[in-house]
């Protein structure tokens, strides 16, 4: 299989046609005419042609970041039945809830970075690694504080997957 087959056929199952016509098409181009007229190394051709197809997956997935990130954040909500099935093997309920309210606040901290990262403005939480743990640790001793925060992420997870599509971006992502 030769160079340029193999780019087309990673271009068609990574890349949409749209990219495929406007980034990757003309750097196949270049590469071609490159190579006849003997300007640049072989390696260096192909190198641009690679880096034209990571820039073509980057734009596709900015581009339809609102889409994965309202299915990853509609999906979130059902990580807790497996946290109620699993509850047995804790050896006290503070236990499982903490352990439970953790993982849900990391899980919040993740998907509001995403949201941050593509470009979404993110909904508010814990602001690090060390204000989860802290927020957490009054789950510890209260069960009526691990209801609120497992209520309050849950909210924020759905109202972030209903407005995808109607928020503006916090700001513009670079190219």
């Amino acid at each position: 299989m030769s160079f340029e087959s193999w780019v087309v056929a990673i271009c068609d199952r990574f890349v949409s046609q749209r990219t495929f016509d406007l980034v990757v098409a003309p750097a196949l181009a270049d590469l071609e005419f490159e190579e006849a007229a003997g300007r640049r190394s072989r390696i260096g051709c192909r190198a641009a042609v690679l880096r034209a197809i990571a820039g073509g997956i980057g734009q596709d997935l900015r581009r339809g970041s609102g889409g994965f990130l309202k299915l990853t954040l509609l999906s979130a909500s059902y990580y807790l039945l497996p946290i109620m099935v699993l509850a047995s093997t804790f050896r006290t309920w503070s236990g499982f809830v903490i352990a439970a309210v953790l993982m849900l606040l990391f899980t919040d901290l993740h998907y509001r970075g995403c949201a941050a990262r593509t470009g979404h403005r993110p909904w508010p939480g814990p602001g690090g690694r060390f204000a989860v743990v802290a927020g957490s640790l009054p789950a510890l001793l209260s069960p009526r504080w691990a209801t609120l925060i497992v209520n309050r992420v849950e909210r924020d997870f759905l109202r972030a997957a209903g407005g995808l599509g109607t928020l503006t971006p916090a700001t513009p992502v670079a190219a």
